[in-house]
């Protein structure tokens, strides 16, 4: 009813707004019958995952952004994210984080969870990742059946041909897109990986 939807708008807010987590807050979020959107630091993110076990069966859209962003806090939300059954659309921007493989490995298979996803956008410009993380990244979209639109950014990383070459191949498994960018600029990708 409305009244939920309001509540749990507020708990959202409160969530990430205000910078604070706050167990009721959380707590209202795992009750919720009605869908909802988080948008907000991936710091916060991952203290209300792991200090008040934060669900994410009714979230609709995560958006999460953060700079200081380590492979275990990639970690956590890939695993949040098996659990995210009505989730449609998926945002993380990571750009200058500290994310390497081991994170992006765990967050493909968060990636492949959840039916319903349609939108992912990804932003990995100038993190650590390298052909294996990429490769993970892919496998793990071209397993979301209902995508419709994918924007990944890995410039600046140390993608090569190979990585590039298996990301595209993947997503070659997935016939609902529509939309698809890939931005690689400043890395090593030759001719090999854009043929």
């Amino acid at each position: 009813d409305a009244a939920d939807k309001e509540l749990h708008t507020i708990a959202a807010a409160t969530l990430f707004s205000l910078g604070e987590v706050q167990a009721a807050a959380t707590r209202a979020l795992n009750r919720a019958s009605q869908q909802f959107s988080l948008h907000g630091e991936v710091e916060h993110f991952v203290k209300a995952r792991s200090e008040h076990n934060l669900g994410l069966w009714m979230c609709r859209t995560l958006r999460l952004q953060g700079q200081d962003v380590a492979d275990e806090d990639v970690a956590t939300i890939g695993k949040s994210l098996l659990q995210a059954v009505n989730l449609d659309s998926v945002s993380l921007d990571l750009h200058g984080s500290k994310v390497h493989d081991a994170g992006a490995k765990v967050l493909a298979r968060g990636l492949e969870a959840p039916v319903g996803l349609t939108s992912v956008s990804l932003d990995f410009e100038l993190t650590q990742i390298e052909d294996a993380g990429v490769a993970a990244i892919g496998a793990g979209l071209g397993r979301a059946h209902h995508l419709i639109s994918v924007v990944l950014d890995f410039s600046e990383t140390k993608l090569k041909d190979a990585g590039l070459v298996s990301l595209a191949e993947s997503m070659t498994q997935v016939r609902t897109l529509i939309s698809v960018d890939f931005s690689f600029y400043g890395t090593e990708v030759a001719d090999q990986g854009v043929v």
